[in-house]
């Protein structure tokens, strides 16, 4: 892992695929292929893709507002339940989303979350105000 992906809270992990598409193993490297795997980089969002913005655009107040929203927490934390826990909230879950405005009701929920179009409103209408800001923040660090 190189200096800067550790700097910024990379993490790496090997997937391992028996019957990936040729275009797929393609892209692994040579000791990878060996296993019909690729690399995969990924940043957790709290541990890494806001600190990466922050160190990217040190200083600029915009960007650090924008990044700091919990917005991006509740997607985030939302999406680990439902892709890796079949969308049942655990202790992880409970505590991280404590402090995440729009995840309140599934705190002590013990079963599948169930989403409804008002809860997905709730959780993207936030989240895309954000990105928007977030947008508008690092077009004009870049236009200076």
């Amino acid at each position: 892992m190189s200096a800067n992906a550790r700097s910024l809270g990379c993490r790496r992990t090997t997937k391992v695929c028996h019957d990936c598409p040729p275009s797929i193993s393609a892209l692994a490297s040579d000791s990878h292929r060996a296993v019909i795997g690729i690399t995969v980089w990924f940043w957790p969002f709290e541990d890494g893709i806001r600190e990466a913005y922050l160190a990217a655009f040190r200083g600029d107040a915009a960007i650090k507002s924008a990044i700091q929203s919990k917005s991006f927490d509740a997607l985030a934390l939302l999406r680990n339940i439902l892709v890796h826990k079949e969308g049942v909230p655990d202790g992880e879950f409970r505590t991280r989303a404590a402090d995440v405005p729009g995840l309140e009701k599934w705190i002590s929920c013990n079963s599948p979350i169930e989403l409804d179009g008002e809860d997905i409103s709730n959780l993207i209408n936030p989240f895309v105000k954000s990105s928007i800001e977030l947008m508008r923040a690092v077009d004009q660090w870049i236009m200076r």
